[in-house]
């Protein structure tokens, strides 16, 4: 009996680490609706539409959890708006001013890449988290693994000395925001659901992209959608959008944020899955060695976790 209990309790522990991997990985199906629509829409319109369809369902969730927003402090208040301005907005638009400024895309992949490193010193100071030796060696096997996947080799290191200084802060600008956005959605998690954080990200969200593109004049390209344009954005919004993103903050909730940003190395996971399943493309042997020191770090730590959690 005690034994079931024991392993009852590890199996929750490491529910939130797999959460979030699930999370990141349905986040690499947004290439799947994505391409065919920035051939006619901006970035900006794109996030719009996707965040519009995305507050339509979150909608009825943030007025049922009215009540509990007069429980939020401000520091709680800050977090949300940095998430939901920051994390939807701000990022997303430096991360495509820094790939349309690049004369090689491989500088912003690259430079995302110290996420993590940026979430882990945050959650450290901020959030008071404990980081051990071990840990931190996994996290740089993960992180090498995370690169692998994505570059093959170490010739991507080679062009960053060559890179524009605006392409380089742009990078490093959506990469602080979203590391710092991993901490604050902890922040939260740690006081209240994911379905309110959700909500409440989507809502603030997409007053504020209405807004910017009210200002733009995007707001016009609406009459403009097709019925196949609207099952693509929908698709994307619902999928590697909502769907992603409640699976993650269920993740969260649970979970470290320094091992989230971690476990977040999923993304790359799933876009090499998703062009061999659907482009056909093999993976070469640095990606699968990649995959290989990616899958068996995030285990072992999502374990090592788990095991410290469920003992007495």
């Amino acid at each position: 009996m005690a034994m079931r209990q024991a392993l009852s309790s590890q199996q929750f522990s490491i529910k939130g680490p797999l959460l979030v991997c699930a999370g990141a990985f349905l986040w690499a199906t947004d290439a799947l609706f994505r391409s065919d629509l920035t051939q006619r829409y901006s970035p900006l319109f794109i996030v719009t539409v996707t965040h519009s369809i995305c507050f339509i369902f979150m909608l009825p969730v943030f007025l049922k959890k009215l009540e509990t927003l007069k429980r939020f402090q401000k520091k709680e208040w800050f977090s949300v708006l940095f998430i939901s301005l920051g994390g939807s907005v701000l990022a997303m638009y430096f991360f495509t001013k820094a790939f349309a400024l690049a004369t090689n895309y491989n500088i912003p992949i690259l430079l995302q890449k110290l996420q993590p490193l940026i979430a882990i010193s945050l959650a450290y100071v901020f959030l008071k988290e404990t980081l051990n030796r071990s840990f931190l060696f996994l996290a740089a096997i993960a992180i090498l693994g995370a690169y692998l996947i994505s570059f093959g080799d170490l010739q991507a290191f080679s062009s960053l000395h060559k890179a524009r200084a605006s392409t380089v802060i742009f990078s490093l600008l959506a990469t602080f925001i979203w590391g710092t956005c991993t901490v604050a959605s902890r922040h939260l998690l740690t006081q209240h659901s994911y379905l309110t954080v959700t909500s409440l990200r989507y809502v603030f969200a997409f007053f504020a992209l209405i807004t910017f593109s009210m200002f733009s004049g995007e707001i016009h390209n609406f009459s403009q959608i097709t019925i196949n344009d609207l099952k693509l954005f929908s698709a994307m919004a619902l999928v590697p959008g909502m769907l992603a993103l409640l699976i993650y903050y269920h993740g969260v909730q649970s979970t470290k944020a320094s091992l989230a940003t971690i476990c977040e190395l999923s993304f790359p996971l799933g876009a090499i899955f998703i062009n061999w399943f659907f482009l056909d493309s093999k993976l070469s042997f640095h990606q699968f060695l990649g995959t290989l020191l990616l899958v068996i770090s995030i285990t072992w730590m999502s374990l090592n976790s788990s095991l410290k959690r469920s003992s007495p």
